[in-house]
């Protein structure tokens, strides 16, 4: 079967970089878009917008309703992230409605599809950070996909996002930020369990990219290619370094030397506020948490009794459809309020378990 007809099946099964932004997400999406077998495209973040959507009330009649299929084609069509794709938007639109049944699933395949035929390859992925916070809802629609979870120094990231026009605007909510992306990825990733989920550190990529690079090709059943780590000259790699200076050093070779700037651009008091926030998951990664207090250690412990539970127990056990309607959304709502309060206190558990049962409820409405 050729690249132009091979679709994502079990042996081909798509592949989701995930993670909190400016943790690597874009780098390692160029590594492994170099390799002859991937096609992964800039983020999509359709899935789970789609999903906040629904969740909301919108496409309330269904994609067989003439209305809702029609206010979702023009969703696809005037969507910022997939018009920088350069795929053929009256092609993928002609697939779409020639589509013998309207659902969810056919539409997701269908646009990642255009993309993967675009470059000539045989697996499709994706490269969208938020959804670490939406892994059992991608496994809803696919239910073969793989993650790669990537983690980087909370510190390090924290700073990047204060410079970010869509990052959090003070210190202490880019640490609450990065805490709720990174170990909601953990805690998905520890359900869906080994075969299906790995979690790579980005200062590892930086400083040995042939030894993680080669690790991943294994686990994702591909021959390694050297030419991965010359990701940097490649057309896509040099046309994003050419969005700005920010972006610049991605079109060069790997630097270590930008690796913890934190240590000497942050200041101590920034240090203590993403360390107050954030300190007991740092430490539980085995990043630098020097002095962290009583409080943080109790939280390092209660994120380690989180990933002791068995994957099963974090699952939600009721496959039963939720009702349409006003009620269902009602009900998403209080659980979206509800696994807030949990985070805050720290009941990682109970944070885990009610916001897969949104990504379930959620799922079951689209169809």
């Amino acid at each position: 079967m050729s690249a132009d007809t091979q679709s994502a099946t079990s042996e081909n099964a798509p592949l989701f970089i995930v993670g909190c932004g400016r943790s690597g997400t874009t780098l390692l999406r160029l590594m492994l878009s170099a390799h002859s077998a991937l096609a992964i495209p800039e983020e999509s973040h359709f899935i789970y917008q789609l999903a906040r959507k629904r969740a909301a009330g919108f496409y309330r009649g269904g994609l067989e309703h003439p209305a809702c299929w029609e206010r979702l084609l023009q969703f696809f069509h005037n969507h910022e992230f997939i018009n920088r794709w350069r795929i053929d938007m009256s092609m993928l639109m002609h697939r779409l409605h020639a589509l013998p049944d309207r659902n969810y699933r056919d539409v997701f395949e269908t646009v990642f599809d255009s993309y993967r035929e675009r470059e000539g390859k045989s697996i499709w992925g994706d490269k969208t950070p938020m959804h670490a916070n939406y892994m059992l809802l991608v496994r809803h629609f696919f239910p073969n996909a793989r993650f790669i979870h990537i983690v980087r120094d909370g510190r390090e990231v924290a700073l990047s996002l204060m410079t970010r026009k869509w990052g959090p605007r003070h210190i202490s909510h880019a640490g609450y930020y990065w805490k709720w992306l990174v170990l909601a990825g953990m805690s998905g990733g520890h359900a869906i369990g080994p075969d299906n989920y790995r979690q790579i550190r980005f200062e590892d990529l930086v400083r040995d990219p042939h030894s993680v690079l080669q690790a991943l090709c294994h686990w994702l059943q591909l021959e390694f290619e050297p030419a991965i780590l010359d990701y940097h000259k490649t057309i896509a790699a040099q046309d994003y370094a050419a969005h700005g200076e920010k972006a610049r050093q991605l079109g060069q070779p790997l630097d270590t030397s930008k690796l913890d700037r934190w240590k000497t651009a942050m200041s101590v008091t920034y240090q203590e506020s993403v360390l107050k926030q954030a300190g007991g998951l740092l430490a539980h990664l085995g990043y630098e948490a020097p002095a962290i207090n009583r409080s943080q250690q109790v939280d390092r412990a209660r994120i380690e009794e989180l990933l002791r539970q068995p994957p099963t127990s974090l699952l939600p056990t009721s496959s039963q459809p939720m009702v349409h309607g006003q009620t269902a959304e009602i009900r998403l709502l209080g659980m979206r309020a509800r696994q807030a309060l949990q985070f805050a206190r720290g009941d990682y558990t109970a944070w885990t378990t009610t916001g897969m049962r949104w990504q379930q409820s959620v799922a079951s409405l689209m169809h």
